[in-house]
């Protein structure tokens, strides 16, 4: 969960790795001013992404799943980004989630810094990655946690419980939306796979290694992955929503071998979730080239020598 602050000139300079202090000034914080090359381009070319309708999907219908499967390809091999409709997520939890979500943002900075993010983890408040990174610093606030659907514990709701008994109706919604959203997810995996060909309805392969907490299976670089990129207003915050599927840090991350042996070759070398993570969080900031400079920094890790 993130929120882009409303890009007024009130200073938010760095006075630590993890805070912004809040004092007043004329003066732009220059950790927030990119380099032109990093801008986006003004564009009059409009995305018109896909918009997926997932009723019929979701009720087994042959005909809508055959349509629902086109556009998924379509959308995966020109940009890798699409929307859906008709999910399954209850209007009204949505409507919860971001209501909680913004009255978190908005608490005094002090508060918000009880649940910060320690060292080494990406659970927890944070201010514009800045207790990772000294430029190019995203004008936002973020609230990370987990959610773990194998198991009893349900530990989104532990994780509010523990900033007081005033955030535990906080921690029960965001335990129903994370819920419902891993659902979605899953069920999403299951319509990528079948948009790739690996046959969804006889093997599940995707969202058995994902019910298994096992991984998330390469296309083997027939899709592509979309760079996010969010543009800060001056007028009001803007809240997002995110959530991630994580497989279990040590499971192998791999493309099916029907799938590799259709395309006649591995486009990635297997690794685990572990390896990726270390490599976003400690050795590289996540661009348009990561998956390249990761499997270049794998292979010369593996080595005897290396």
């Amino acid at each position: 969960m993130e929120q882009m602050k409303s890009g007024n000139h009130e200073d938010k300079t760095i006075e630590s790795a993890t805070i912004f202090d809040q004092k007043i000034n004329d003066h732009f914080p220059k950790q927030f001013i990119w380099p032109k090359d990093h801008l986006s381009q003004t564009s009059t070319e409009k995305l018109n992404e896909q918009v997926i309708d997932l009723q019929g999907f979701l009720s087994h219908d042959e005909e809508a799943t055959l349509l629902a499967d086109n556009l998924v390809k379509e959308s995966c091999l020109s940009h890798g980004f699409f929307q859906v409709v008709n999910h399954g997520v209850d209007p009204a939890l949505l409507a919860l989630a971001h209501e909680h979500g913004r009255a978190f943002f908005k608490l005094p900075l002090t508060e918000k810094l009880k649940c910060k993010q320690k060292e080494g983890s990406v659970v927890g408040f944070a201010c514009a990655h800045a207790q990772r990174f000294r430029e190019k610093l995203p004008w936002k606030e973020l609230l990370t946690f987990e959610y773990h659907e194998n198991g009893t514990d349900e530990v989104t709701a532990e994780f509010f419980n523990a900033l007081g008994s005033q955030y535990k109706e906080t921690g029960l919604i965001f335990q129903k939306f994370c819920r419902s959203m891993n659902k979605l997810a899953l069920d999403i995996m299951e319509l990528l796979e079948i948009s790739l060909g690996v046959d969804g309805h006889k093997h599940n392969y995707y969202r058995q290694l994902f019910e298994d907490s096992v991984s998330i299976a390469l296309s083997n670089g027939k899709y592509k992955s979309c760079l996010h990129r969010v543009s800060a207003n001056r007028y009001k915050p803007r809240l997002s929503l995110a959530f991630f599927l994580c497989p279990k840090g040590d499971r192998e991350l791999k493309a099916p071998q029907d799938l590799v042996d259709k395309d006649g070759r591995k486009e990635y070398p297997d690794f685990t979730w572990e390896e990726f993570l270390q490599f976003t969080q400690k050795n590289h900031r996540a661009d348009e080239n990561t998956l390249d400079e990761f499997t270049k920094w794998l292979l010369s890790s593996k080595k005897p020598n290396a």
